[in-house]
């Protein structure tokens, strides 16, 4: 899977696309978290021509969006249930203020947690980028 964009850091302006990637979740600074219905393509190379559609977004002083690979989402306990959406984004919710590498760190340590000690079945990469408020 993949992800790549191009962030305006000046207008907050985000391009992006996706190839095989869950929906991301965006963090507003004044309202909670949910995830992105955005349009995506499949994995890379699984469909020699394939499309790619380029997503647009801004984010606001404070915004965050968290990109993260389905080892995330289909993190499973020892009785092989999942971590789900619905974890990412609760998790999202009670650390919507804390500063990108935080909400990250703590995102993983909630798919830590939660999996206790079943093994890990697949990678887990987490990318948080939060637009930072203009200086006062």
């Amino acid at each position: 899977t993949s992800a790549a964009g191009v962030l305006d850091v000046a207008s907050g302006e985000r391009a992006f696309a996706r190839a095989g990637h869950d929906q991301p979740v965006l963090v507003p600074a004044a309202s909670p978290p949910t995830t992105l219905s955005v349009e995506g393509g499949p994995v890379l190379g699984l469909i020699e021509a394939s499309d790619f559609p380029v997503n647009r977004l801004r984010l606001g002083p404070g915004d965050a969006v968290v990109l993260y690979t389905d080892g995330v989402s289909e993190a499973q306990d020892m009785v092989g249930e999942f971590f789900g959406t619905d974890r990412i984004v609760a998790t999202a919710v009670s650390l919507r203020h804390a500063a990108a590498p935080a909400l990250t760190g703590g995102l993983l340590g909630a798919v830590r947690a939660f999996a206790g000690e079943a093994p890990q079945s697949d990678d887990i990469t987490i990318l948080t980028l939060r637009r930072l408020a203009p200086p006062a």
